[in-house]
């Protein structure tokens, strides 16, 4: 008999060649060729090829995806730097307004409780496959006022990890209350250490990046009659080691007003920093990179701008910063007949709350609709994989 035949009339084909054809398809075609034979079923399922194609998917050009507040829709941006939806509705069925909290390989960790709720209600999501998975609840932290929540990857662990650092108040100032740390592998949370976060304030979204966990902080937020809660400078940066659980405190360019975002430039931690200038309605935005040696140093390597725009950068894709437009006052954005303002780079009009694109090789400027979902404010990269929040869990895969 045949080989072909063995196999129902499929051609047969050594595993290698196999798994070096397959692993180069879109998950959707994989999800439909498990239909084909038990044999492909088994081949497609099996943790190797699940860890081979995510190995391949790495090394391909992510897109970048992203949540809009007040939707349940997540949308892309793709190859070709377009702006389309990935998935409608929630992986809950809940009405309530999901929250990106982190991405890594493929695998989603969203908030599902209405923001600010206390305990969270967290999901693991592979909009890929429809893969979800409740995250037990954390527990039950009083007196909180605001948290800061992280996920990623350990490579020496092959776990994947959620933080939240809670803070409360002293009435005074705004402290850290709590920190508690989640282990997809024992399915678990635990309590651990903060020292070292003592009178640190964490002021924005997680970066993940090289098996840590980063945040930029600032000092003691304190409370004053007429102004509320006041943030003091200088930043500083807070990184969370994934495998050994362990917090570090790391200085920072020297920033003050303006708009700061973590990014990964060149496989090197850097940071976007945006000032804007109210009276001209300007902003111009820097690219600090992280230099390897002993101890941390920041180096500038660009500059942009001045932008007729109040830009918020969001993070660094395909040789690109892809940031929001926050705020717009000039409307009137270098129009053919209006005279052109002296130093200010000659771009497309834009509407509060487009996506804008500034090509680091080019400086080309580039806008894109977004202001019709409303706001943004976390960008994440994206690649499609197979991997099963509970076939980790299980250690399966």
């Amino acid at each position: 008999m045949k080989r072909a035949e063995m196999y129902g009339g499929i051609p047969y084909l050594p595993e290698e060649i196999l798994t070096n054809i397959l692993k180069r398809l879109p998950v959707k075609s994989l999800v439909r060729f498990r239909c084909v034979s038990r044999l492909w079923k088994n081949h497609i399922n099996a943790p190797s090829f699940i860890i081979d194609h995510l190995s391949y998917s790495n090394h391909q050009t992510p897109s970048l995806i992203t949540d809009f507040e007040g939707t349940s829709n997540l949308h892309s941006l793709d190859l070709d730097m377009e702006l389309r939806g990935v998935l409608d509705g929630h992986p809950t069925g809940s009405i309530r307004p999901d929250r990106i909290v982190g991405c890594c390989h493929g695998l989603l960790c969203v908030q599902t409780s209405q923001l600010q709720a206390v305990p969270l209600t967290l999901s693991m999501w592979n909009p890929a496959i429809r893969g979800v998975m409740p995250v037990p609840r954390s527990r039950t932290q009083s007196r909180v006022i605001d948290y800061k929540v992280g996920f990623g990857f350990s490579p020496s662990l092959d776990d994947y990890k959620i933080v939240i650092i809670y803070t409360g108040s002293d009435h005074v100032s705004l402290v850290v209350s709590g920190v508690e740390v989640y282990s997809l592998a024992t399915n678990s949370w635990k309590d651990i250490e903060f020292d070292i976060l003592d009178r640190r304030c964490l002021i924005k979204e997680s970066l993940n990046f090289n098996g840590s966990i980063f945040w930029l902080a600032t000092n003691l937020l304190e409370f004053e009659e007429d102004e509320g809660w006041t943030i003091n400078t200088p930043l500083a940066l807070v990184s969370f080691d994934i495998a050994s659980e362990e917090f570090k405190l790391m200085p920072t360019p020297p920033l003050f007003e303006g708009v700061a975002k973590l990014a990964v430039y060149e496989k090197r931690l850097a940071l976007l920093h945006s000032t804007f200038d109210p009276n001209s309605s300007n902003s111009v935005i820097d690219l600090w990179v992280i230099e390897e040696g002993i101890g941390v140093s920041w180096s500038k390597k660009f500059t942009f701008g001045p932008y007729p725009y109040y830009l918020q950068p969001l993070t660094i894709c395909r040789n690109q910063i892809v940031g929001a437009v926050s705020y717009f006052e000039k409307v009137q954005c270098m129009e053919e007949e209006e005279e052109e303002e002296e130093g200010v780079i000659k771009v497309k009009k834009a509407k509060t709350d487009d996506i804008y694109l500034i090509n680091l090789t080019s400086n080309e400027f580039k806008v894109i609709a977004g202001s019709r979902y409303g706001y943004t404010g976390r960008c994440f990269e994206y690649v499609e994989s197979l991997l099963s929040p509970s076939y980790i869990q299980l250690g399966n895969a």
